[in-house]
């Protein structure tokens, strides 16, 4: 179409790792990224804006995390669930959160640890699929410098405690991945990376 582009941050200083998540059948829209100000260059905003599910206009920008972001920690990822529950993950105080806005962003809980079993170095992905658990896929640090994995950690739909669900094998260079779920002929549901 021909509609010009909106600039939705309109803050001062940096703007990184915009990541945008749409609801899976209404529609609407939420966008998320990472705020650095010149003044205080190691440490980020996170920001989230969502759209109104009506109007369509965006709503104010709020400020989820409630800790230090630093470095990695400042790429934030987004999905919404099929309740329109919006979720943002990212790295806060060096340790992966999540939280969770269930009124169209008006409001967001307390981000929430997520445990990985070593230090986490960059998120990759957030997802929700149709059963309503959330996937999460990131980078961790188990040790050494160059001893990075990516880890697949679940969430239960009714919320509850993470589960680990598998470390990938250490088997060379493991670059940034992406994480979606596809229902197999029986039914069952499967993330894939």
């Amino acid at each position: 179409s021909d509609v010009p582009p909106t600039n939705l941050s309109h803050q001062p200083g940096t703007d990184t790792a915009p990541a945008l998540a749409v609801h899976p059948t209404a529609g609407w829209a939420a966008l998320v990224w990472a705020q650095w100000l010149p003044e205080y260059p190691d440490e980020a905003t996170i920001w989230v804006r969502v759209q109104h599910p009506t109007t369509g206009g965006w709503q104010p920008a709020q400020g989820v995390n409630t800790g230090h972001v630093r470095e990695h920690g400042g790429e934030p990822a987004i999905t919404i669930d099929h309740d329109g529950r919006i979720h943002v993950a990212f790295t806060q105080d060096g340790v992966p959160v999540v939280t969770t806005s269930a009124d169209g962003g008006a409001t967001w809980d307390t981000p929430a640890p997520v445990p990985v079993g070593g230090t986490a170095t960059a998120l990759a992905q957030l997802h929700s699929d149709p059963e309503g658990q959330l996937h999460l896929l990131l980078m961790v640090q188990d040790g050494c410098d160059d001893c990075l994995q990516y880890v697949h950690a679940v969430r239960p739909a009714a919320g509850g405690a993470w589960a680990l669900s598998w470390p990938f094998p250490s088997a060379g260079k493991q670059l940034r991945g992406d994480v979606a779920t596809v229902r197999l002929a029986d039914g069952t549901l499967r993330p894939v990376v």
